[in-house]
């Protein structure tokens, strides 16, 4: 397949090919594939080797493993990784970094005990509150009675939302939270996808709310429901839904995770921020950024599992 990408651009004549090849970073695509690679095989091994055992995904992730371990040696003996992992474009580097923390999420959801993830999400809830009391403290005193009231609305709210996906799998099973997740997160990918690539390829696309997210496109929203709906129609197996309860649920996880992402955004819009903190990697801001989308859809779709 690496062959074939020189091919298609390597005489230098197919302007579109070049520019695509330039904007992906050509050269460091094995690196990437080998990074994504590595850290989903290691994922495995970790999460099974702190949780051992077994479950539904057990078979699934072993051939993805093995596939993986055959793989990856072979691409790491045809390319400087290190090196090509600082010409990494921001934005595939973002992508690598978003889909390999997604794979160890995945492990974890599948693996790990279920009075587990109440804890969790808890200690989640509170990073997540530490954030927005940073946040808060930028536009009002936190020690008034304004002050107090956002903190405990805040508060109230963030531990109220993230105590739902623990609940579904304590009443339904890991495969359950996991397929919440899912749905919602795919959105968030496709919309990304749809929007960057509709922009690449028709030089602009048609804004959705400008003055709240200028990022946030009608095409990135289209991608976000369609994406959604093939995640959820990938989860029948498990779900046992009929296909227009399936379909039903992928559109309101890609509306209502959007809602949840636009309502972050209107937040850090008064406060005067792009990211709810700078400590994750490759510019996906802080905790509130990563789990935005997921404040408000499991809290929707959940009574009707």
């Amino acid at each position: 397949m690496w062959q074939l990408w020189h091919l298609a651009g390597g005489g230098g004549n197919a302007a579109p090919v070049a520019r695509w090849r330039d904007y992906f970073a050509a050269d460091a695509l094995p690196g990437v594939w080998a990074y994504a690679a590595g850290v989903w095989s290691a994922a495995v091994d970790l999460v099974r080797a702190v949780f051992g055992g077994a479950s539904g995904g057990a078979a699934l992730l072993a051939v993805m493993k093995v596939a993986v371990r055959k793989i990856t040696p072979v691409v790491l003996t045809r390319t400087n990784f290190w090196y090509n992992l600082d010409k990494m474009n921001p934005v595939i580097k973002r992508i690598v970094t978003a889909l390999t923390t997604a794979a160890v999420v995945v492990c974890a959801i599948i693996y790990a005990p279920t009075t587990w993830f109440r804890p969790v999400f808890f200690l989640l809830a509170c990073v997540c509150l530490c954030e927005y009391q940073q946040l808060l403290g930028r536009k009002m005193r936190l020690v008034s009675v304004k002050g107090i009231a956002a903190m405990f609305a805040g508060a109230l709210f963030l531990f109220a939302m993230l105590a739902v996906p623990p609940t579904v799998a304590e009443r339904h099973g890991n495969l359950m939270m996991l397929y919440l997740i899912a749905i919602v997160k795919f959105s968030d990918m496709g919309g990304f996808a749809f929007g960057l690539g509709s922009k690449k390829l028709f030089g602009d696309n048609h804004k959705l709310c400008p003055s709240i997210s200028p990022g946030k496109s009608w095409e990135g929203l289209g991608g976000s429901v369609l994406a959604s709906i093939l995640m959820s129609l990938a989860f029948l197996p498990i779900t046992h839904f009929a296909v227009p309860k399936a379909l039903a649920f992928g559109v309101v996880a890609a509306l209502v995770g959007t809602a949840g992402d636009l309502v972050e955004s209107k937040f850090k819009r008064w406060v005067g921020v792009k990211d709810s903190a700078t400590f994750m990697p490759a510019g996906l801001g802080g905790f509130l950024d990563m789990i935005d989308s997921l404040l408000l859809a499991p809290a929707v779709l959940a009574p009707f599992l």
